[in-house]
């Protein structure tokens, strides 16, 4: 009986601390799970914007560089229209500066006004739609280096029409001045009228004589001008 006793006791001791084991251990568990560190997720304010990746990095940087070469195309596009827009109309060296000094000398012509009769207009080549707006123009340099231009376009009076020929050349000083003039009336006996070099002065004044006028096809330019 005392040995069955002492190992009923006994037994009882070793369950006691099996259970006291299992459950501390069972604790420790708990406690390193609900302890475990957590993932860091980092946090943006809204002053502080997100990381930008490379990929979208260059793909704005190409956007950029595109943008800037369409503003600065633009912008060299718009200086060289204004420039040829301003030598057109103010350089007193363009085509449509000649063309409108040369009008105005035939149509101030006597010879010119009675044979062709008054008012008198200008006008330049026929388009396609029959409209005469282009004048005919061609520009060369001569050996010396010298600019020449010639220019064709036509007039038309009250009872006869005429086409003027004419060319000028640059002198020493920059000065255009015609080697020629010519207005040719339209009709059965045709006629000329020789306005420039006038009769009391040299047909030309250059150390050199400038060459004949170019065989080529002129140029169109320009848009119509009339004068009364």
């Amino acid at each position: 009986m005392a040995l069955a006793h002492k190992l009923t006791s006994f037994n009882k001791s070793v369950l006691r601390r099996a259970l006291i084991s299992f459950s501390t251990s069972h604790s420790l568990r708990q406690d390193s799970s609900q302890e475990s560190p957590k993932k860091l997720v980092p946090k943006f304010s809204a002053d502080t914007p997100p990381p930008v990746s490379i990929k979208t990095k260059v793909k704005q940087s190409a956007s950029d560089a595109w943008y800037s070469t369409v503003i600065v195309g633009g912008i060299a596009l718009t200086g060289f229209i204004f420039y040829v827009i301003v030598h057109e109309l103010f350089s007193t060296k363009s085509p449509t500066r000649v063309y409108e000094e040369a009008l105005a000398i035939c149509i101030s012509d006597t010879r010119v006004r009675d044979l062709l009769g008054e008012p008198i207009t200008g006008c330049g080549e026929s388009t396609r739609r029959g409209r005469r707006t282009q004048i005919a123009s061609s520009e060369w340099f001569d050996s010396n280096g010298k600019k020449h231009m010639a220019l064709r376009f036509y007039l038309k009076g009250a009872y006869a029409s005429g086409t003027v020929h004419l060319e000028v050349y640059e002198t020493d000083s920059k000065e255009l001045v015609y080697r020629y003039l010519v207005v040719e009336v339209d009709g059965l006996s045709r006629r000329q009228v020789i306005l420039r070099p006038e009769a009391d002065t040299p047909a030309t004044s250059p150390a050199v004589p400038p060459p004949p006028p170019p065989p080529p096809t002129l140029a169109p330019f320009g848009e119509e001008s009339s004068e009364k």
